[in-house]
């Protein structure tokens, strides 16, 4: 067995513990010696990326991903990847950097042994910043079910509670607040009301202001997960208008969804009245 090949008890190589320690050079150094390191794994699986991704090792990581592009496919026994490893330990820096690639949407919504995919884990964690990256990145499937039958959104991805300044915007429609405010708290789009859990997509919904809806719907990419989302009550902001006799707002609610369906095909919203 070659030095650089020999193991610790964990069975982390040197290349785990450089990419650990964010060690730039060393992994350069360590990649022309052997190549093959950067998929080996330890004891739980982890290759030297998942280990970048678990401490936060932003250069590392980037090293990593120049050198062994495709280790990003890897997945330990969990059968989580870099995606859900970041995420799982909070390194909102790691997780930027894996989404400036080209990577196919596969990688990025990978279900592991338990069908939660990263975004299953950011909700499930509570991620406000997380949660943003994720659901404003279009590759991220935001509607996928895991092994107990779960979204994301089954997870409390609303988590954050709106704030006064929101919900007196919408209130009054008053757009030009609205903008303000979302330019400067952009992850509030998602955040509900402490009482009842109405997104700013029910809000707007149910107040009948299409050109808010509009907006708002631009504003979140058409997200699925969004749209479809319940309150407290289990309404859908398409509940609320239909209710309200809205009919702008419906077409809009309607016409995004059908625009979303375009990448979550399999999606099939009941909606009673």
């Amino acid at each position: 067995v070659k030095l650089v090949e020999v193991t610790d008890s964990s069975g982390n190589n040197a290349l785990h513990y450089a990419a650990c320690h964010n060690r730039v050079h060393m992994i350069s150094m360590l990649h022309n010696k052997n190549s093959t390191l950067a998929y080996m794994k330890n004891i739980e699986q982890h290759t030297a990326l998942h280990k970048a991704a678990k401490y936060g090792s932003v250069e590392a990581a980037r090293e990593l991903m120049k050198q062994c592009p495709n280790t990003v496919e890897m997945v330990d026994l969990c059968g989580r990847n870099a995606f859900h490893i970041s995420i799982i330990n909070n390194k909102l820096r790691v997780l930027k950097l894996l989404l400036e690639y080209e990577l196919p949407e596969e990688i990025l919504n990978k279900q592991d042994n338990d069908g939660n995919t990263p975004l299953h884990h950011a909700a499930k964690l509570h991620q406000g910043p997380i949660l943003w990256l994720l659901l404003n990145d279009l590759r991220i499937n935001s509607y996928m079910i895991n092994n107990e039958g779960h979204t994301p959104w089954d997870d409390q991805i609303l988590i954050e509670p709106m704030t006064r300044d929101l919900s007196d915007a919408i209130d009054k429609g008053d757009m030009l607040s609205l903008v303000n405010f979302l330019a400067y708290y952009p992850e509030r789009v998602y955040s509900v009301t402490p009482i009842r859990g109405h997104t700013s997509l029910h809000l707007t919904a149910s107040k009948g202001d299409d050109w808010f809806v509009h907006h708002v719907l631009l504003y979140t990419n058409r997200n699925v997960g969004f749209i479809t989302s319940k309150n407290s009550d289990g309404d859908t902001p398409l509940h609320l208008a239909v209710r309200a006799g809205h009919l702008e707002v419906v077409h809009h609610l309607m016409r995004y969804l059908a625009w979303a369906r375009e990448i979550e095909p399999n999606l099939k919203l009941k909606v009673f009245i």
